[in-house]
């Protein structure tokens, strides 16, 4: 280490000294130390770890502490001993190591512990002893057993009792040098198996089978065989007898024996009893047998007897078995039939009270003759009709005939007997029929009733013999007019009953006054009312006139002229004041049940064109002459629908503006489409000129239909869709025929339209021509139906002429709507047979018109 040198007792008086101090460094000694060689067996404590000092040496007394170190480790190797913690400070130590060598131990004592082997079974040899390492096992001799090792397996191709013998070696390890046994002896055991019997039978009396076993634990090796038989314990009965090991045997293996059970079963056989018969009084015959199935083994015989059934009346009776037996057999006994007959009966005949009888009454029945005591008993057999019998009481029960015969019971020593059969008539009953008489009553809507009864509970029919006066439906009586009204019931001849005498019955309907009308709309014009109104019921009586008031019914004032049909005019009524309408139809009884209220007020012509028309107005010297009636189309429609016919058809009625009344309509066309729009139908039907109401039924549902209607003149038709919209392509009038001419009539249109080739655009000179002919359309009325043509040459290919004539005819129709026409369009291209009017074929359009009345 470093020491202060400092100024001790150096010192002169004379000086005032200052000292400056110094070190003093104490270096380390050098010496080497060199670690001594060891050595050790694996499993043995360490040696002592020693070292001598070949350089330096240590100072007087001086030693080290700590001691020396090897590396870790107790298997067998080397391992360096270096310094560890050996050490003094004084001392700068040059440590030599050296090394601890641990040599392999020998190991403990090894043996073979597998003294045998099955026959022809590898088995995996066992060994005890030795330290460690692997385990593996030598022949030392193969011997009479043939040895041979396979990894640790050994097998033998030796009989049982044949030896080898097998010496086993612990390997050589790290720690462990190699140990191999001694030479161990091994010895081939037989072979454990289980042999059970197969349970088996025979019929008795024949021959024995082949008994036969299985292998149910441990096996035979590949082709090695069981020698001997088996046998069983003595016996031929029927039984059951146990199956031995017999002379079973192989030395190689040893046998457990599992026996089963031989069973002796019953001989089957059918044993028939042969039929016989004796006449009642008679002694029994012998009774025999045969075998009809089977043998009987020889000698073998039956004990016992067979039998009957005891019994000595006729009938028939069982061969049975008896006591017949052996049991030996499986008998199946056919049973015999013994029969005791008798004689037959004499003389017995069935008669009855009446051979005819009423449907629902009674005949007596009645037998003689027959022998013995037996029960009698009836049976009927339907014939076209049928009867009951209860003990000898017969009823009819169907109008017609029915066949009955008696039967006399079997009784003592007599035969049942059966007796003549006789027919019986049933004959239809009468029927009556009651009524109630009807009495006098007041016309009315609501029917009366009549509940005529049959005393036989027939459905009694009501009719009319008076439809003018009244109908029936069903037990309903409807008033139809004023007069006597005579009700007949009626019950036609049924299966069992003749007809019911009909029953009549009258009474006197008496007229009352007229029901109310109801008016639809009141027009005003220049101090007249036009009425347009529905007539009620006429009370039973003819209306004869209708009574109007102009102030609510304070006064009446009837119609000169008789008029009963709708619209009436009333004329003379005051300008500008309101008009308080209401009108009452009068029958012979009087005037009736007053209107609803309708007010209009009249007032002075102002001239207006509220619908443009053709022609100009034509006024005359009166201002109140106006000729129009024929320049303009009707006005839309009202339309009612109704469900008829428990709704399989649609009553439409279509009812003209009141404003129209003097615009004549020449037709209603009917468009009748689904709800979603599809077009099902369109009928044109001819109208009354002079009624308001065109009312036509048709074939559709009311609940899936829409249904419009538009009147129709010479002019046009009235509004009800939208222009253009009826525009379709179809074949429907030119396909249908009527008595053997075309459905579709009318008149071409002169000056045809003409397109280039191949073209199906409309050329402005096409155009100006379709503009003048819509003219002579819109004169004419009706339908417009246009027929496009193309001729061979105009396309390239033929079959595209039918697509090009068919687009001439809509272009065409297309245009004719945008320029104002309102008929339906019907267009078609390229037909198959030209039509009355298509008079050639070439690249252009026919336009032809049809009239309303020609459809």
């Amino acid at each position: 280490g470093d020491y202060t040198i400092s100024r001790g007792d150096v010192a002169n008086t004379n000086y005032n000294i200052t000292f400056t101090t110094a070190k003093l460094t104490i270096t380390q000694k050098p010496i080497t130390i060199t670690a001594d060689i060891q050595t050790k067996t694996f499993g043995d404590p360490d040696p002592d770890l020693t070292y001598t000092t070949p350089t330096g040496a240590l100072v007087g007394n001086d030693s080290f502490t700590g001691s020396l170190a090897r590396d870790a480790g107790q298997d067998a190797a080397t391992y360096i001993i270096r310094q560890g913690n050996l050490a003094n400070s004084n001392y700068d130590i040059t440590f030599v190591t050296s090394t601890l060598t641990i040599v392999q131990a020998p190991q403990n004592a090894l043996s073979v512990t597998t003294t045998n082997i099955t026959y022809r079974t590898p088995v995996v040899l066992q060994a005890t002893g030795g330290s460690e390492g692997a385990l593996s096992f030598a022949v030392a001799t193969a011997g009479t057993a043939s040895c041979s090792i396979e990894g640790l397996t050994l097998s033998a191709t030796g009989n049982a009792g044949s030896t080898c013998t097998v010496t086993a070696t612990r390997a050589e390890t790290n720690n462990f040098l190699q140990k191999t046994s001694a030479a161990f002896t091994i010895t081939v055991v037989p072979r454990l198996i289980t042999l059970t019997a197969e349970a088996d039978d025979k019929t008795y009396g024949d021959a024995d089978p082949g008994f036969t076993f299985r292998v149910t634990t441990g096996s035979l090796f590949e082709t090695d065989t069981i020698s001997g038989t088996q046998d069983r314990d003595d016996g031929e009965n029927v039984g059951t007898y146990s199956i031995n090991v017999g002379s079973l045997a192989n030395p190689n293996y040893t046998i457990t024996y599992v026996s089963a059970l031989f069973t002796i079963n019953q001989r089957p056989i059918t044993i028939t009893a042969g039929s016989k018969t004796k006449i009642f009084g008679e002694a029994d015959p012998e009774l025999t047998y045969t075998v009809t199935t089977g043998n009987v083994v020889s000698p073998d015989t039956f004990t016992g007897a067979i039998t009957r059934a005891s019994g000595e009346t006729l009938g028939t009776y069982n061969i049975t078995r008896g006591t017949l037996a052996n049991g030996n057999y499986s008998i199946t006994f056919v049973v015999g039939a013994f029969r005791i007959t008798g004689a037959a009966q004499t003389g017995f005949v069935l008669t009855a009270s009446s051979n005819s009888v009423t449907y629902q009454e009674t005949v007596t029945l009645a037998t003689t003759g027959g022998n013995g005591n037996g029960d009698v008993t009836y049976s009927a057999q339907d014939g076209t009709g049928s009867c009951s019998i209860a003990a000898e009481v017969l009823t009819g029960e169907t109008a017609g005939t029915c066949s009955v015969v008696a039967t006399k019971a079997a009784e003592g020593g007599y035969l049942e007997a059966n007796s003549n059969i006789i027919t019986i008539t049933v004959d239809k009953a009468n029927q009556t029929i009651a009524m109630a008489q009807m009495t006098d009553t007041d016309f009315s809507v609501t029917p009366m009733t009549v509940a005529p009864t049959s005393d036989a509970g027939s459905q009694v029919a009501v009719e009319s013999r008076t439809p003018n006066v009244c109908v029936t439906e069903e037990y309903k009586i409807h008033m139809k007019d004023s007069g006597t009204c005579t009700i007949a019931a009626l019950v036609a001849e049924s299966r069992n009953h003749n007809a019911a005498p009909t029953v009549t019955t009258t009474f006197t309907v008496r007229a009352i006054v007229p029901f109310a009308p109801t008016i639809i709309e009141v027009t005003p014009g220049n101090a007249t009312i036009s009425v347009d109104f529905v007539a009620g019921l006429s009370g039973g009586a003819s209306i004869t006139t209708y009574s109007y008031s102009v102030n609510d019914g304070e006064t009446w004032t009837q119609w000169p002229d008789g008029t009963t049909t709708s619209p009436l005019v009333i004329t003379n009524v005051p300008n500008s004041i309101e008009s308080k309408v209401r009108i009452a139809a009068v029958n012979r009884v009087g005037r009736g049940v007053r209107s609803n209220l309708k007010t209009a007020t009249p007032k002075s012509p102002v001239w207006e064109v509220e619908r443009k028309s053709n022609t100009a107005f034509s006024i005359s010297a009166e201002p109140s002459v106006i000729s129009q009636s024929t320049q303009l189309p009707p006005r839309p429609a009202l339309v009612r629908t109704k469900s008829v016919q428990r709704g399989r058809r649609t009553q439409v009625t279509a009812t003209r503006a009141a404003k129209d009344f003097n615009i004549p309509v020449t037709h209603a066309i009917i468009t009748v489409r689904l709800k979603n729009g599809r077009l099902l139908a369109r009928i044109q039907v001819r109208v009354d000129p002079n009624n308001p109401t065109t009312s036509v039924t048709v074939p559709y549902k009311s609940s899936l239909v829409k249904i419009s209607v538009q009147f129709a003149n010479d002019i046009g038709v009235s509004a009800g869709g939208t222009a253009g919209a009826n525009l379709r392509e179809g074949t429907t009038f030119l396909a249908t025929t009527i008595n053997g001419r075309p459905r579709l009539a009318g008149t071409p249109v002169p000056g045809g339209v003409r397109f280039a080739k191949g073209s199906s655009t409309l050329s402005s000179t096409a155009k100006a021509m379709l503009r003048k002919s819509l003219k002579t359309v819109q004169a004419r009325g009706g339908l417009i139906y246009v027929t496009g043509y193309a001729n061979s040459g105009e396309t390239k290919s033929s079959w595209m002429l039918e697509t090009l004539a068919r687009k001439r005819a809509e272009n065409v129709s297309k245009y004719l709507i945008s320029v104002g026409a309102r008929q339906w369009i019907t267009f078609y291209g390229a037909p198959t047979a030209p039509t009355t009017w298509h008079t050639s074929r070439t690249g252009h359009v026919d336009i032809a018109t049809v009239g309303l009345d020609q459809i």
